[in-house]
């Protein structure tokens, strides 16, 4: 790590590496001269100036470093920052053969830097790339740089590069047989579009998820029943706008799932009418930027007992769709859990629960 001299306001002479010889260094100080720890870069300039104490400087520093600083330009108007040494934030990148954008990464915004990676992820051009990896070499580039400033231990590229592929393959032998333990279990769907009651001993949970582009909120709901048709609870929320279907639909369920947690069910069915939630669970590194999302989601479900996810037709979650479409169409934003069933859809259900 390299600490870049701007006003030299904020950079202490002595415990920051802002030289940089065949690595990022403090300055060597000149035998028999006094050291004052308390040295800041500022401190070498000359009053008012953007000049350096060229006096100072040499009285300072040896020659070889004091010749250094000198060529170091001074700007007022800027603050000190840190920046990779002589690697320019690229080498790791392209020795894991991840081509940086044609600019270089951004210094002002982590978003458009995150936003290119998780781009990359999509692209067919970048298939045979280790773009995939990317969130393992930013963990061990982070690591290499507390070490540099805690440990004073510099990491090279290579053995960043080399640690992150190991641990993100890894990663991925484990977590795909879990992954396929899930897309057995989310099902596709039947051929008979009516409701199906629940075996004995299990509850059935519907969800409702009603979303669109433009609104104050989207809709989710949720509704339980039993082996004989009859509801337990349901549910209904609002939620804040967002701007993909696909994160609404997965914030909803992952509400329901929190919900049947904390009913304390042991053993339950999911039915969902999202084809974007299917996508998302069967095939999660594909939307690298809901990464998180899902495995909270899959998380959640190993807590029960009994799972599945049912991805079903329209038609045989109706109920549920509803509840959640009335957020939207009518306005009914006030959140609640209530016993049974809603009784504007009683007699619904009655017809459900004699299939």
């Amino acid at each position: 790590m390299l600490r870049t001299i701007g006003s030299g306001e904020q950079t202490n002479v002595w415990t920051s590496n802002w030289l940089l010889d065949n690595e990022s260094r403090p300055p060597m100080y000149r035998q028999n001269s006094i050291v004052d720890l308390t040295l800041l870069v500022s401190d070498l300039r000359l009053p008012n100036s953007s000049s350096w104490d060229i006096q100072r400087v040499f009285d300072t520093f040896t020659d070889e470093d004091a010749a250094r600083i000198l060529k170091i330009k001074l700007s007022l108007d800027k603050q000190d920052t840190d920046v990779w040494g002589f690697t320019k934030d690229v080498e790791a990148w392209r020795l894991a053969r991840i081509e940086p954008p044609p600019a270089g990464f951004s210094t002002s915004s982590i978003f458009l830097n995150l936003h290119y990676l998780v781009a990359g992820t999509k692209k067919q051009s970048w298939r045979q790339s280790n773009i995939k990896s990317f969130p393992w070499i930013l963990w061990n580039l982070w690591k290499g740089r507390n070490a540099l400033i805690f440990e004073k231990t510099r990491l090279s590229a290579s053995s960043i590069v080399t640690k992150s592929l190991e641990e993100a393959e890894i990663w991925n032998k484990v977590n795909s047989n879990v992954l396929a333990r899930e897309e057995a279990q989310v099902q596709l769907p039947t051929v008979q579009n009516i409701w199906i009651k629940p075996p004995l001993g299990s509850i059935k949970c519907n969800i409702g998820m009603a979303w669109g582009s433009s609104g104050p909120f989207t809709g989710a709901s949720w509704i339980t029943r039993d082996s004989c048709g009859r509801p337990i609870h349901h549910s209904r929320r609002a939620f804040c706008p967002s701007a993909y279907k696909r994160e609404s639909d997965l914030t909803s369920l992952l509400w329901a799932i929190e919900a049947m947690g904390s009913l304390r069910l042991k053993k339950v069915i999911f039915e969902a009418s999202s084809f974007e939630v299917r996508q998302s669970l069967l095939h999660p590194y594909h939307y690298m930027d809901l990464l998180p999302l899902i495995q909270r989601i899959l998380a959640l479900l190993h807590c029960f007992e009994e799972w599945s996810i049912c991805y079903v037709s329209d038609q045989k979650n109706t109920v549920a769709q509803a509840i959640a479409e009335s957020v939207v169409t009518r306005a009914r934003s006030q959140s609640y859990v209530g016993s049974g069933g809603p009784l504007w859809l009683h007699q619904l259900i009655q017809q459900e629960a004699g299939n």
